[in-house]
């Protein structure tokens, strides 16, 4: 099986708990294993969609490689959700040295579509077009001064 998907299950369920408690009165909404994106954040109380987020976690550290890939298809997808709920669209990250930082999807444009992917297999899905972004270029996901945290029954 290619990757570990209760490992990124896993990795998903501790971003989610990590940014509710950052961003207090947002939650987090997996939008379900088929979906090409994560989640849909909104606001509570009213349930109102603010933005639509994708996550990836890697297991290098943020400063080993100049820039982070976002494949065309999930800005795409991600794009076409936040004109849908007219909302923003967010590109998190998380690396193994546990620095988070995001970008707005919206912005990625400005940078290069590369083809990436893997060498070793040769099916048409292995090698796609990614958009090359800068890390420098992305902002830190940091804790914010005085938050409440909202239970689920708020």
């Amino acid at each position: 099986m290619l990757g570990n998907v209760a490992l990124a299950e896993d990795n998903e369920r501790k971003f989610k708990n990590d940014f509710e408690l950052q961003y207090g009165g947002y939650l987090l909404s997996h939008l379900g294993k088929l979906s090409p994106v994560d989640f849909i954040c909104y606001k509570n109380p009213g349930h109102e969609i603010v933005s639509v987020i994708e996550f990836k976690q890697r297991t290098n550290p943020h400063n080993k490689h100049p820039t982070i890939w976002l494949n065309l298809r999930k800005a795409s997808a991600l794009k076409l959700l936040a004109a849908g709920f007219n909302c923003k669209a967010y590109y998190f990250v998380k690396w193994s040295d546990h620095v988070t930082k995001f970008i707005n999807v919206h912005n990625v444009v400005r940078y290069p579509l590369v083809e990436a992917g893997t060498f070793k297999r040769f099916w048409p899905t292995d090698r796609e077009l990614v958009y090359d972004i800068p890390i420098t270029e992305m902002l830190d996901m940091k804790p914010k001064a005085d938050l409440k945290v909202l239970s689920q029954d708020s």
